[in-house]
């Protein structure tokens, strides 16, 4: 640990007013939340591969020590002090107030014992521009192990989607 997942190299030339909405979600144990202060997710980015990541969603525990739940940090301090992450997938979006050629989104995750968890669904980024963002022309890196990653389409709700997955 840390773990970290890199969506690299999107394009966003042209683009403004970039936005990244993504659905979050945590489990308890069934009594309690398990969220302990080393644990952590931080998504990032990173505009023109300048080699170092800015905070843009940060959740974390709300600052004790032991089993607490946890929470959106606002002001990226390593205590939790924003919207609870609950059992219920609750979509979030943050602004990226910056602009270039390529994005890179990094999600690091640390979360140390068995009981702490995450469900991150449907990521999505948005600009002002002249055509949509194609998400299919990023990929993934995953360190920590192998991954697999494969592009889908066609979905029941008719949506194209990526499958990222430790194999």
């Amino acid at each position: 640990l840390p773990v970290t997942l890199t969506i690299d190299d999107v394009d966003i030339s042209g683009y403004t007013n970039l936005l990244l909405k993504v659905y979050l979600a945590e489990d308890d144990d069934g009594t309690n939340q398990d969220w302990d202060a080393v644990d952590y997710v931080h998504i990032g980015y990173d505009i023109d591969n300048i080699g170092s990541f800015t905070p843009l969603l940060w959740i974390e525990n709300s600052g004790s020590t032991f089993n607490t739940a946890p929470f959106l940090d606002t002001d990226f301090d390593g205590v939790g002090d924003g919207a609870e992450i609950t059992d219920t997938f609750t979509q979030f979006t943050v602004s990226i107030p910056s602009t270039g050629s390529f994005l890179d989104i990094q999600i690091e995750f640390d979360l140390s014992d068995g009981d702490e968890d995450i469900a991150i669904d449907n990521i999505e980024l948005f600009g002002d521009g002249p055509v949509p963002v194609n998400l299919s022309t990023f990929y993934a890196v995953y360190a920590g192990g192998t991954p697999t990653l494969y592009w889908s389409t066609q979905t029941e709700e008719n949506n194209d989607y990526w499958n990222v997955y430790r194999g």
